[in-house]
């Protein structure tokens, strides 16, 4: 649902920077294209690091612990 969300958002927000510049289909299609780019990194990005400690580039949660607990003393 969540995944759901975040494209809905990204889909609308594309689709409101076609509709504001549309006067100029130059600037419109340089717009749209860099924020595609743009929203299609970020997005892989996020799902390349959605589950940190799992998979064959998982993170080790060791010195997390480790900081935490000298945190808490």
């Amino acid at each position: 649902m969540k995944w759901f969300g975040v494209v809905s958002l990204g889909a609308m927000t594309l689709l409101g920077i076609a509709v504001v510049s549309v006067r100029d289909w130059r600037s419109q299609a340089l717009a749209t294209g860099l924020f595609a780019i743009a929203a299609a990194l970020a997005l892989f990005v996020v799902l390349a690091h959605d589950q940190p400690f799992v998979g064959p580039n998982a993170a080790d949660p060791g010195p997390l612990r480790d900081a935490l607990a000298s945190v808490r003393r």
